[in-house]
């Protein structure tokens, strides 16, 4: 099948930065143009329009990554939003401890600072290893301690594509009682992930990188730890008995059950909302598995192409197929570099010392040959 097709890419536009933004499908553009030109009639939009493309989105959310209760599912506008209601709901005390890897995005970073400040508590960034006989989960395995109250992570690394083995993670956690954050940002859509494995007590995602939907939307999962929270936005549509219209000024006290306390405001937001539901009809009909082997396909073929050249690849296992990185031998000119990328059409991140490649079903063969003729160059 022809993937590129289903996308506006111009032939001679090789994007390998999925990680960064995805390109929209022709369809979720479609889908966009529908519910904004919607607008201009609002007579045809009615009270159940607010509730039911939102719980659509959920149910499809929720069978992604195996969960059997979609009310388990939040819509946020962004991540750090959906991370900031975790992070005020994890009852930190003083002295306690949360872990994040080295380097992790600023977005579940934050949130985790001002908790420990305001608790008392620490922040400890776990390093990437060195040494080679050990990996990163192995280093963060044997950082949780007794003290350790939250391992807030993702499930690869952004900078580089370092994949962690959340399962082994999961249970050093359940040893001490800690809890597991997962921003799933740059997983979630193009990696398989089931709650009902990792047993996250809640996974944020995204929703404009790999799941393939618009700026601005946000989906979140929060297990049963948080269904007692305080969320951090008062909306009037999570509490009981807000789909009656002529009911809302009997002032009601009590939240939604599960998750739906944690979703904001105007959660409808019937644009975003329809083009992601598009969006993840498209992603479930993929399958993870389909994303994933064509990533390894073309990080075999790069790998094959650049064999006699500086560029490092990862081990083996050390990264899944839709993100991954090279690194760039000592003393590389990153401004040339960047300037032979650009001057080719290629598209793609350069994360400190390493180049970050984010592929798709989109890439195909002649993306892959510009790219290894350039980097043959260096």
């Amino acid at each position: 099948m022809n993937y590129r097709s289903l996308f506006n890419l111009p032939e001679d536009c090789h994007y390998f930065n999925n990680a960064y933004m995805a390109p929209q499908l022709k369809a979720v553009t479609a889908a966009g143009k529908h519910f904004l030109e919607q607008k201009e009639h609002p007579f045809t939009i009615f009270p159940e329009d607010f509730f039911t493309d939102a719980e659509q989105l959920k149910g499809k959310f929720a069978q992604l990554i195996h969960s059997d209760d979609a009310q388990r599912i939040a819509l946020g506008p962004s991540a750090s939003y959906c991370l900031a209601n975790a992070a005020q709901n994890v009852p930190l005390e003083k002295g306690e401890e949360i872990l994040l890897t080295a380097e992790q995005f600023p977005s579940n970073v934050y949130c985790w600072q001002r908790a420990a400040s305001n608790a008392s508590s620490k922040v400890v960034f776990v390093e990437k290893p060195i040494d080679k006989d050990q990996s990163w989960t192995d280093r963060i395995i044997d950082s949780i301690s007794p003290k350790t109250k939250v391992v807030a992570m993702g499930n690869v690394h952004w900078a580089d594509g370092t994949l962690f083995d959340l399962i082994r993670i999961r249970a050093a956690c359940d040893a001490v009682g800690a809890y597991l954050i997962i921003d799933g940002t740059q997983s979630v859509g193009a990696l398989g992930f089931s709650v009902k494995t990792i047993k996250p007590d809640a996974l944020i995602v995204s929703g404009y990188k790999w799941m393939m939907g618009a700026y601005g939307m946000c989906l979140a999962y929060y297990g049963p730890r948080f269904d007692a929270g305080i969320p951090i936005e008062e909306s009037w549509m999570n509490r009981m008995d807000s789909e009656d219209f002529a009911g809302l000024v009997n002032y009601e006290s009590a939240y939604k059950g599960s998750a739906n306390r944690y979703s904001m405001g105007q959660s409808s937001s019937f644009i975003y909302t329809g083009m992601l539901n598009k969006a993840l009809e498209q992603l479930l009909e993929w399958g993870t598995d389909r994303i994933q082997d064509h990533g390894f396909k073309i990080m075999d073929t790069l790998k094959s192409e650049l064999s006699s050249s500086p560029f490092t690849f990862g081990e083996a296992g050390e990264n899944a197929g839709h993100l991954w990185s090279l690194k760039l031998p000592s003393g590389m000119d990153k401004d040339h570099l960047k300037a032979q990328l650009s001057a080719n059409n290629i598209y793609l991140s350069i994360r400190g010392d390493y180049i970050r490649i984010a592929s798709h079903l989109y890439n195909n063969n002649q993306d892959v040959e510009v790219l290894a003729s350039v980097l043959k160059q260096f």
